[in-house]
């Protein structure tokens, strides 16, 4: 008797242990997105001496008359032909529960749905130390404020170069990192199977406002004349670099639809991730002139044309910083 008895009680906890286990998938579609950050910029580094060892500072500032970067980026979920996602609504006590409405959902969204907020100013400083007559390394920071939201960001790289003449060529390789702020609408579609071949489907809604910080590559090439006896010097700075804007997993549910109890699907094991390329990649073009103040010390003016090549349905794709860099040697 006791061993039937034990062959129930094992039966049925076999049974509520195997109708626990639910897989569950989330498919993922970006609704809006609004990201706050500078466009990332290194500072021009000249050459006018092959003497070594030397430290140069130098502080910069640039300005962005364009407020904006907006347009269309992919990963929107479907919708209906007012182009907004709908959904039916369902009641349970205080619980609620949303589902996509059967057939509504058709069309292809064709509108703006991503913004980037651009400082008007960022300021940084830069140290670059010539270790040999060929080789240096530099370090940077820099900072900007974006509705009320400071922003830190700084590079680091290695740098070769070389004068000859008056005629000096230095190339630039690598890495800026960039703290952006972000505040996302995400859609989730969520459908939980069990192990008997039950299932459910039902909508999330999430709203993620936090920040993030990015690390991408970049490399500059700068040419400029080194003509201390001239009253103004001539620098062109070519460069590519990418920065990424988005990179995060949704997590806050969106309390103006849903109000506690939250219904976050804990037992999540499957993420389809649908939403678009958010990372920018520029070819950037500064032409300029500089002129000396003392005997090493030196005041740069020109103006960076960033040109994106990355976000295919964002304007404008041009984009222009007039900036200014003191360079200070010791």
């Amino acid at each position: 008797m006791k061993k039937i008895m034990y062959r129930i009680l094992f039966s049925f906890l076999s049974l509520l242990i195997l109708s626990a286990c639910t897989t569950t998938t989330q498919s993922l579609y970006v609704q809006n997105a609004e990201v706050f950050g500078p466009i990332n910029q290194i500072p021009i580094h000249l050459t006018d001496s092959t003497d070594t060892p030397s430290i140069t500072f130098s502080p910069w500032f640039s300005y962005s008359a364009k407020k904006t970067i907006s347009g269309h980026i992919d990963g929107h979920s479907l919708v209906n032909e007012n182009e907004i996602f709908q959904v039916d609504t369902f009641y349970n006590g205080s619980a609620v529960t949303y589902r996509e409405t059967p057939g509504a959902n058709r069309y292809s969204f064709t509108g703006e749905n991503f913004t980037w907020y651009v400082p008007t100013v960022t300021a940084g400083l830069n140290m670059d130390i010539a270790l040999s007559r060929a080789f240096a390394i530099s370090l940077g920071a820099n900072y900007s404020s974006q509705q009320g939201k400071s922003l830190w960001g700084g590079s680091a790289g290695i740098g070769l170069f070389s004068e000859n003449k008056g005629i000096s060529l230095r190339l630039d390789i690598g890495l800026h990192f960039q703290s952006i702020s972000y505040d996302v609408y995400t859609v989730a579609d969520v459908k939980e199977e069990d192990f008997f071949g039950g299932s459910e489907e039902y909508i999330l809604f999430y709203h993620d406002i936090d920040n993030s910080t990015h690390l991408d590559p970049y490399i500059h090439l700068t040419f400029n004349t080194a003509h201390k006896d001239w009253v103004v010097n001539m620098f062109l700075n070519l460069g590519y670099s990418l920065q990424t804007l988005l990179d995060f997993e949704p997590k806050d549910v969106d309390t103006d639809w849903f109000p506690f109890p939250f219904p976050i699907p804990i037992n999540t094991t499957i993420t389809r991730d649908f939403r678009g390329e958010t990372t920018a990649g520029f070819f950037n073009v500064t032409p300029g002139i500089y002129f000396y103040v003392g005997e090493s010390n030196r005041i740069l003016l020109g103006a960076r044309f960033f040109f994106e090549t990355q976000l295919a349905s964002v304007s404008p794709k041009t984009i222009i910083l007039p900036m200014v860099q003191f360079d200070f040697r010791l």
